[in-house]
């Protein structure tokens, strides 16, 4: 499902009761909050793509035309969309996609700015990968409101990079041990801070940051690296542990790299370099510790971030969705960009069910 809010939870009173008219809208969108939250904030969920037709997405957008809460802030600042659908593949017969938003993302040294939040997508993989994917997505924001906490104020780059380094190598430590040998998952994982973006990558999910240009055009001044083994530095980083990489000479994006499992006993393979789990590839060198970029948001004009699962991103080049969402953001209220997440899902999938569709998930927020 895809969800929009206007997020204006007092930081002392975000467990209580909200307004009537946040209740209004919360009933409206069926908005997928705990009813408890923890301290960090509360978490929302994507809902899903078949709970959506067009027709209730049209009901949707004039209904909220009309129940949008006054704020002293741009309404595009409050706008953001989550959507999944599952893969059509028999086995696992589960969605292994995982993803969370939360905002504001609270910690003791940034209690007060509700602009603040955090984003996580986790793309499970194997049969055990939802299992690790949902693991991930409840204790990436425990683990890292718990050590940006425990830093030295004020917090620095190099903290909050060390912050959130340790949490991808704590959640892959704690993973249940039984499941994370042959099961694993991507991690894409973006907190906001203050007038930057921090972003974290393990695996072959991605995130843009989208901004438009003074010509009406949407660029991409920042995308996530997918782990590919194939990638100089992840082939040498394996093979220098001994790992078997191959790819299809054409195609080095499918490389893969190969281990006898100690489970099964055959031969399996991994199709990234970086991952959360997956505990029979990391003694050959596949690490879940991520990339972790840093981009400053002052200056962006209608700028916004879009992560999603390579199901997403295997369909159609960043661009292309770029463009989809970017024109959904500045056409809002009169196109909403719940429109956009359902459009881009649909054109993501193939029209011939009987082909091939992995879980499809996006996360979608202006900035």
């Amino acid at each position: 499902l895809c969800i929009f809010a206007y997020l204006r939870r007092d930081a002392k009173q975000r467990s209580e009761t909200k307004s009537s008219k946040s209740q209004v809208l919360q009933q409206n969108t069926k908005e997928k909050v705990t009813s408890s939250c923890p301290d960090f904030g509360c978490p929302i969920y994507p809902e899903n793509y078949l709970d959506w037709t067009s027709a209730r997405l049209a009901n949707f957008s004039a209904t909220r035309n009309n129940d949008i809460i006054n704020t002293s802030k741009p309404e595009a600042d409050q706008i953001y969309c989550m959507m999944t659908r599952k893969s059509n593949r028999k086995i696992p017969p589960k969605n292994q996609d995982v993803a969370v938003f939360i905002r504001p993302f609270h910690t003791m040294q940034t209690f007060n700015n509700e602009d603040d939040f955090l984003v996580g997508l986790f793309d499970g993989h194997g049969m055990e990968g939802h299992i690790i994917a949902d693991h991930a997505a409840r204790k990436v924001p425990q683990l890292l409101a718990l050590k940006l906490s425990q830093a030295t104020s004020p917090l620095t780059d190099p903290q909050i990079i060390q912050a959130l380094n340790h949490t991808f190598l704590e959640v892959d430590a704690t993973a249940p041990p039984t499941r994370a040998v042959t099961g694993g998952c991507t991690g894409s994982v973006t907190l906001r801070l203050g007038q930057k973006l921090y972003i974290a990558n393990a695996g072959d999910s991605r995130t843009i940051v989208v901004t438009q240009n003074e010509n009406g055009e949407f660029n991409i001044p920042h995308m996530t690296t997918l782990d590919k083994a194939h990638l100089p530095e992840e082939r040498a980083r394996i093979e220098g542990k001994g790992g078997k990489i191959r790819h299809p000479p054409n195609n080095p994006f499918a490389s893969r790299v190969w281990i006898r499992s100690s489970i099964t006993n055959g031969q399996m393979g991994l199709a990234m370099s970086r991952s959360l789990g997956d505990w029979d590839w990391g003694a050959v060198g596949v690490t879940a510790e991520p990339r972790i970029d840093i981009l400053s948001i002052q200056n962006l004009t209608n700028g916004f971030l879009l992560a999603a699962s390579d199901g997403m991103w295997d369909a159609r080049r960043p661009q292309f969705f770029a463009k989809l969402f970017g024109n959904a953001l500045i056409q809002y209220p009169s196109i909403h960009p719940m429109t956009a997440c359902y459009d881009a899902i649909q054109k993501s999938s193939p029209k011939n069910e009987s082909r091939y569709r992995d879980d499809i998930t996006m996360i979608f927020l202006s900035l």
